[in-house]
């Protein structure tokens, strides 16, 4: 198994690569690149919620949280879907997710019923 197919693996199937190591130094070796992984995952999100507070502004860093949240969860979710289909419906959810406060800031609070 190359370095990157290992990175693509799973925390289980790192464990389970781990585990089934016989040697010490396989052991290690697979340690390390679990740990990478981890290190590579923290530093992509640290860059990525920055960049988008620099570019939108520290007011706008929670709504980098949530869309790197979401690229999180959806990376390797399975939902059924052809990719085609998939596409629209993360576009749909970003849109909603984007206009929706501001669609309920606009309406009021009296609109929808009381509070």
């Amino acid at each position: 198994m190359t370095f990157y197919q290992e990175l693509q693996l799973n925390q289980a199937g790192s464990k389970k690569l781990i585990s089934e190591s016989n040697s010490t130094k396989g052991k290690c070796y697979h340690e390390g690149v679990f740990l990478f992984k981890i290190i590579l995952t923290v530093a992509f999100c640290f860059l990525f919620v920055t960049a988008v507070s620099m570019i939108f502004g520290n007011e706008n860093s929670v709504v980098g949280v949530a869309i790197l949240l979401a690229l999180l969860a959806f990376r390797k979710v399975n939902l059924g879907y052809d990719v085609k289909q998939s596409s629209y419906v993360m576009f749909g959810m970003f849109l909603v997710l984007m206009l929706g406060p501001h669609l309920a800031n606009q309406v009021g609070m009296f609109w929808g019923g009381t509070c």
